[in-house]
């Protein structure tokens, strides 16, 4: 190795008549001086200027008479300029494959001197990235949970779903408002005899029980009459956003001025199926339980995830490069300080404790993350186009509701660009997870809210 390390020391090869000069060798950097002949980048910028000649248009001139002189003023630096950076970018290339260099950044380049008697000199320099460890990982044992879903589960989830299908009809003078009715309402609340922003509002149309308002607001419509009119108090919670009216009493004025009582919907119809997507019951049942299993699975997957990178973390280490941990602690202390007073378990802690906590999680995301590269590398893992708009059909397949929209979001380009980084991630854990030892253990639903969720929700 140390061999290896003194032959490389100052280097000049050639390629083409390209000079490469090696300045730094660190473990984490190296910098390189490239040379090109001036003639070598002023005979394609000639190619380019005769080329344009043939065509060249100027008043006084016919077309493609105009003297080559004259041509060369007009696009001759912006042809210079083109073969430069194509130059640049070839020297990147022949650097990356020759010195077998893997960057995990944009290389920083900057143009030394251009003339015709040295030609371009370029000094380019490449963060690298670090040697990964192989790890083993048939030696690595998870636990993998399968759910059982029963058909209370998809009967309660399919009454759930009928309530997005909902209609009302006028309700009769003398009728009283029950949870599920929509109504419309004048309110006028006051704190302390004041108003407060958003304290009133006429017309104001809201259905019981689905927590518009705050539900002990809520719950004081429920059995009133067409133009009732009724005051009283509530307490706006303690976490309530508006922190000028949090934990403060409130006296309200609400007046009943339409009444839509709830017409429910018992069972599945035509009408209903149609809208959904589906051809009959039982296709919607077959995919409620496919969307209950995929969204245990999430859940799953994760916990799962968390089982497999701890005992990575433990097993393997190397060393890492300060900048990329930087990096990535200033992702996640810009997160801490947005939410710092949203989270209950940090807001006692000194910067100086949560920095020194949060840069052992930047230093744990980045080992993870460079062993996740390697392993996408190693093994040629990529996503298709085809992968990609399969994955965007499933989603949007477990989401009938939704689903015209979350195929238009994912016309765009730049929106289907950022989903695949994260598919690519779990792509390579999908690898990952048929490498390792599988413990397969079956749970009730129940079970699993109750005992496994809130463990993986603290983590």
């Amino acid at each position: 190795m140390y061999l290896k390390i003194l032959l490389n020391l100052n280097i000049n090869k050639n390629i083409n008549q390209m000079t490469i000069k090696e300045l730094q060798n660190e473990k984490f950097f190296k910098e390189f001086e490239v040379h090109v002949p001036f003639e070598e980048i002023n005979s394609k910028v000639e190619e380019s200027v005769s080329k344009a000649a043939k065509t060249f248009k100027m008043p006084g001139f016919r077309e493609g008479k105009v003297p080559l002189s004259i041509v060369r003023q007009k696009v001759g630096k912006e042809e210079t300029g083109k073969q430069i950076q194509e130059k640049i970018s070839e020297s990147i290339k022949n650097l990356i494959d020759s010195k077998k260099i893997i960057p995990y950044s944009k290389p920083d380049v900057q143009v030394l001197s251009f003339d015709e008697d040295k030609g371009l000199s370029i000094k380019i320099g490449f963060e690298i990235l670090p040697e990964v460890p192989e790890v083993k990982w048939d030696s690595i044992e998870v636990e993998k949970i399968n759910i059982k879903i029963s058909n209370d589960e998809i009967t309660q989830t399919k009454n759930n779903l009928l309530k997005e299908f909902r209609k009302y009809k006028k309700a009769e003078s003398n009728y009283k408002t029950k949870v599920g009715d929509k109504v419309k309402i004048n309110f006028h609340g006051k704190i302390e005899g004041k108003d407060f922003d958003g304290n009133k509002a006429d017309a104001m149309e809201l259905v019981i029980g689905d927590n518009t308002f705050l539900a002990d607001f809520e719950s004081n419509l429920v059995g009133c009459k067409l133009n009732d009119e009724k005051s009283f108090d509530i307490v706006f919670p303690k976490d309530y956003p508006k922190e000028d009216i949090a934990n403060k009493k409130a006296v309200f004025k609400v007046k009943i001025v339409d009444v839509q009582e709830l017409a429910l919907i018992d069972k599945v119809s035509d009408e209903m199926l149609k809208k959904l997507g589906v051809e009959s019951e039982e296709k919607l049942n077959e995919l409620i339980k496919q969307k209950l299993n995929f969204d245990f699975m999430n859940s799953i997957r994760l916990k799962m995830k968390k089982e497999l990178f701890d005992q990575v973390d433990k097993k393997y280490d190397f060393d890492l490069p300060n900048k990329m941990i930087e990096q990535d602690f200033e992702i996640i202390w810009s997160e801490v300080e947005k939410n710092k007073g949203k989270q209950e378990n940090i807001k006692d802690k000194s910067d100086e404790e949560l920095k020194s906590e949060y840069k052992q999680i930047a230093k744990r995301r980045v080992k993870l993350g460079l062993i996740i590269v390697e392993v996408t590398r190693e093994n040629n893992i990529s996503i298709t186009d085809d992968e990609l708009r399969k994955i965007v059909e499933l989603q949007a397949n477990h989401n009938p509701q939704i689903k015209d929209k979350i195929l238009e979001f994912y016309k765009n380009p730049e929106n289907l660009e950022k989903i695949k980084g994260p598919i690519l991630e779990e792509k390579a854990l999908d690898f990952i997870l048929s490498k390792v030892k599988l413990n397969e253990i079956e749970m009730t639903t129940d079970d699993f809210v109750k005992n496994v969720l809130p463990k993986i929700k603290d983590k």
